[in-house]
């Protein structure tokens, strides 16, 4: 009996051992980020990147349809979306699209929340990509 507990937990081992560890934000990149065209890499766990002392949010933009539907999908992942009716933005809307501005930091997200946030609206099939917002 002991031989066999022994190797059932040597079998066990091995599988875990042999098994990726992967972080949230590992398994969250994995997903549906491939409509982000900027690089999210240096962005830490709180949606703050640069040095220390000198770290700031990243802001990016986005389209979606006019419609109230649209809209309220995308507020209903994160609130505090700012969106604009008329201008284009660097991403270049469309007439019939109204330009969203979202930002990776907020005083009340949990760690890593920004990227949750991101992956969502990634998810939503009438976004198509999302690009740097430099205030212009």
């Amino acid at each position: 009996k002991l031989g066999y507990f022994a190797l059932l937990l040597l079998n066990i081992s091995a599988q875990v051992m042999s098994t990726p560890v992967v972080s949230q934000q590992q398994s969250i990149e994995g997903s549906s980020l491939h409509k982000v065209k900027f690089d999210i890499s240096d962005i830490n766990d709180m949606g703050l990147t640069g040095p220390v002392g000198g770290q700031r949010s990243v802001s990016y933009e986005f389209c979606i349809p006019q419609t109230d539907e649209a809209l309220n999908q995308v507020l209903n992942i994160d609130s505090s979306i700012q969106h604009y009716m008329s201008g284009r933005g660097r991403i270049n809307c469309l007439s019939n699209q109204q330009l969203c501005i979202a930002d990776t930091y907020g005083e009340d997200r949990r760690p890593w929340e920004w990227k949750e946030i991101l992956k969502h609206l990634c998810e939503l099939c009438f976004i198509d990509s999302f690009e740097l917002n430099l205030g212009e």
